[in-house]
């Protein structure tokens, strides 16, 4: 810059209206106040000093202003990081702004000489890093600062990520955890739908057959409640009057009570009342019409009727407790008597009925000595 190539060892003045300057280590960039021109000197090989056209300058030469000199110098000379954003994660200060943008112009200008193939990158002539630096390693040492400051600056975003990530995960293990048992409730669901079917009909099938059973059900309920009322007024009646004191008309309730209502019709052509009917045997019954089983059953309640604690509890009899087909065969092969339980059973005999029978021949009874048996135990 001051002209020849000798060395010196004082500093010389080479212009004293300076406002700003650049030196790296072959070229020296001076812009001057006033007009902002810039002067430029060194080596020259790519078109570094920007002055329009290669060669080196051993003086200062006017490179035009500087803008049309940054062009000159190429185009990727020009930052193109936007370093705002970044200060949030770095914290560079004016300086170090400053420097990072001169790393970039230097890095895109080698670059662009390594494209053009103008550049040897594996020779000794590396271009100089950018003068406030001085060399690429302390480049290095200022980038790796900032690298640490921008990974610590989303260490705590990563470590998010990673969190987020792992639940996401979890959540997603969960959800096809809940998709499988979903699907699991779904079949299980279907096929309560069929079950639920299946059982709708067989139900609609069970109140068809259960009709008769429910229309019988109402029937024996209604005489349930009728026979309780007929009780009631039976009760009452023999409460009120001696069993000899019935009338006719009131004959009818003892004939229901005997179960033998069809009987009805005869004793009112007849007269009956309850003072002829307690002087009834059996050949006065049977002569009338009646049948001998049924004269038996007549002389049976009659008496029972006519007797002041009929109406009370009667399981202290034991041939009134016998009055069932079953319980009469229990107690005939308790005595003993000779006869059939079959012909219990069919004929629905009952213990009462039996005490009254004058002749066992009804029943069948083959040997002479079992008729004697069982006439005598009778």
């Amino acid at each position: 810059a001051v002209g020849g190539s000798s060395h010196r060892s004082k500093p010389k003045k080479l212009h004293s209206n300076v406002i700003d300057f650049a030196a790296t280590y072959r070229s020296t960039h001076i812009v001057t106040k006033g007009d902002g021109k810039v002067l430029v000197c060194g080596y020259d090989d790519y078109g570094q000093l920007g002055t329009g056209e290669k060669g080196s300058k051993s003086k200062l030469t006017a490179a035009g202003d500087l803008k049309q000199t940054m062009i000159n110098c190429g185009k990727n000379l020009v930052p193109k990081i936007h370093w705002s954003a970044f200060e949030e994660m770095i914290k560079p200060d004016t300086a170090e702004i400053r420097s990072l943008k001169q790393m970039e112009i230097s890095i895109s200008r080698m670059k662009d000489l390594i494209k053009s193939k103008k550049f040897n990158p594996d020779s000794w002539d590396v271009l100089t890093a950018p003068l406030n630096l001085i060399s690429w390693n302390q480049c290095r040492q200022l980038l790796e600062v900032k690298m640490k400051l921008y990974s610590e600056f989303w260490a705590g975003t990563r470590g998010k990520l990673a969190t987020s990530t792992e639940i996401l995960t979890q959540i997603n293990t969960r959800i096809k955890e809940l998709e499988l048992a979903l699907a699991d409730m779904k079949s299980q669901g279907k096929q309560k739908q069929a079950e639920i079917a299946m059982l709708t009909a067989d139900l609609e099938t069970e109140n068809w057959k259960s009709r008769p059973l429910r229309h019988l059900s109402k029937d024996v309920t209604e005489f349930a409640e009728r026979e309780i009322l007929l009780n009631q007024k039976f009760e009452n009646m023999l409460r009120e009057k001696n069993f000899v004191q019935l009338t006719g008309e009131e004959l009818s309730f003892v004939l229901w009570k005997m179960n033998l209502p069809q009987y009805l019709p005869l004793f009112q052509e007849i007269g009956m009342n309850g003072e002829l009917l307690v002087q009834m045997q059996e050949n006065h019954l049977v002569s009338l019409g009646i049948k001998r089983k049924d004269s038996y059953a007549l002389l049976y309640h009659t008496k029972m009727m006519n007797c002041t604690g009929y109406l009370g509890d009667q399981t202290d009899c034991v041939v009134c407790y016998h009055n069932t087909p079953e319980q009469t065969v229990e107690l005939l092969q308790e005595y003993e008597v000779p006869i059939n339980p079959e012909v219990i059973m069919e004929g629905e005999w009952i213990m009462p009925y039996l005490i009254y029978v004058t002749s066992v021949e009804e029943f069948n009874i083959k040997s002479k000595k079992d008729r004697l048996v069982a006439t005598v135990k009778l």
